[in-house]
């Protein structure tokens, strides 16, 4: 039996996630597409050299056309993921940029953009290098606001992973032995893991 729209975790289904972008007035499904993709073609801009402003702006064209196109029915899985779909899509956009920009007097053409646009090799290595970011940042979202891993365990992983401390440190400052630490950590660890699995299906669109 096939999933209503209604009944769908949009945070979750990709599957889902396509269906309900069908229906238009869905907000629903086209912020939480939003929440997801944006900061991928966002930080695929700020990868390819552009400016803060230009890649949002880049990010904001690829994602208008992406809405209108999809609408109409333009995407077909026969013709591979929708991922690769918004990739194309955006290096369209950035490319289109490039050459109003160099219409323009005194602007500064953008000579370490266009070589990587022109190799789909590198363009492909620096999206799935955004994607994995992403799949990170909502992992450890995740981990952080929605798992039943123990505060105290938490930060204990926090202290090793975003502030680099050492095990014998954190369990010198903590009062705990380094035993208790690496257990702390292991389980996060593991938790973690179990989250990406399922927030990488998440963005397999």
């Amino acid at each position: 039996m096939s999933e209503s729209v209604e009944s769908i975790d949009l945070s979750k289904t990709s599957t889902g996630l396509l269906l309900a972008l069908f229906a238009e007035k869905d907000s629903l499904a086209w912020g939480e597409f939003d929440r997801r993709f944006r900061p991928v073609l966002v930080g695929l801009g700020s990868r390819l050299g552009l400016g803060p402003e230009d890649a949002a702006d880049a990010a904001q064209e690829t994602l208008l056309q992406f809405y209108r196109d999809y609408l109409q029915n333009k995407f077909s899985r026969d013709k591979g993921k929708l991922r690769n779909w918004l990739l194309r899509i955006s290096r369209n956009r950035i490319l289109d940029m490039i050459r109003v920009r160099k219409r323009l007097p005194g602007e500064t053409p953008f000579h370490s953009v266009e070589p990587i646009l022109d190799n789909s090799e590198a363009l492909d290595v620096l999206w799935e290098r955004e994607f994995q970011q992403a799949i990170l940042r909502e992992s450890l979202n995740r981990l952080f606001s929605k798992s039943r891993i123990s505060r105290n365990n938490l930060d204990i992983f926090r202290l090793c992973m975003q502030e680099k401390k050492s095990a014998d440190q954190i369990a010198f400052d903590l009062n705990l032995t380094p035993e208790a630490v690496y257990r702390a950590k292991h389980r996060c660890t593991q938790k973690l893991k179990e989250i990406m699995r399922e927030v990488e299906q998440s963005y397999e669109l």
